[in-house]
């Protein structure tokens, strides 16, 4: 199956460096405001993300290329995805981690909220905070692209809408997660789940989230 000719930052990147040498060069972005781009060749580009769709956009592709090139190695011999399957469930985490650091997160609780505050004033990392995947990222993303691959079905933009609806993280306190878990919503959604609310399982366990910017808005 032919991967699909858009070209994307990414493509575009990944072209770039080809004809790089081994010295670090600057590539310029269609839109500069979006993202900062620095590329080295045979290696992932350092990129400062300030957009969340380029984020997502980069993540989509090189997640196709994985999955489009371990396929056959899979069908081939069925042991190597069980040998790989703790690299496959980070993959993503870590590219987004790369891309957009771990501490930045698109939901916090208000008692999260509260800790990270008080941490910055004081300057130090706060401690019994948990990161969470909001739609478990296994079941509703991993797999459904593992699967379209196998079938020859998948291509990069369907993996790009399925990280928009679904890759959402939020930081909430050991407690929260805790009570999340005994509400029996740890990593699981809601049986009547209609597939579109991602706070879902985090209402059913009563902890509220919010954006980023709420404390501000609070204070306004």
């Amino acid at each position: 199956m032919s991967r699909p000719k858009k070209k994307t930052l990414a493509y575009m990147a990944k072209a770039e460096c080809a004809k790089m040498s081994s010295q670090s060069m600057p590539i310029v972005s269609p839109n500069e405001d979006m993202a900062k781009a620095k590329c080295t060749k045979g290696k992932c580009p350092e990129v400062c993300v300030q957009n969340k769709g380029q984020m997502l956009e980069w993540m989509a592709e090189a997640y196709y290329d994985l999955l489009v090139g371990i396929v056959p190695l899979l069908q081939k011999n069925p042991c190597i995805e069980v040998g790989l399957k703790e690299g496959l469930n980070k993959f993503l985490s870590n590219l987004c981690i790369k891309y957009r650091g771990k501490d930045e997160t698109d939901f916090y609780s208000e008692k999260a909220k509260e800790m990270l505050d008080k941490s910055s004033k004081l300057k130090k990392r706060p401690k019994g905070l948990e990161y969470e995947h909001m739609v478990p990222k296994e079941q509703y993303i991993q797999k459904v692209c593992l699967d379209a691959a196998k079938e020859g079905k998948l291509c990069v933009d369907d993996i790009k809408e399925l990280l928009t609806k679904y890759w959402k993280i939020a930081t909430i306190t050991k407690e929260e997660h805790d009570a999340l878990s005994k509400a029996g919503y740890a990593g699981k959604m809601p049986d009547d789940w209609d597939k579109i609310d991602i706070f879902a399982r985090y209402d059913k366990a009563g902890i509220k989230l919010d954006p980023p910017n709420f404390g501000k808005k609070n204070k306004e």
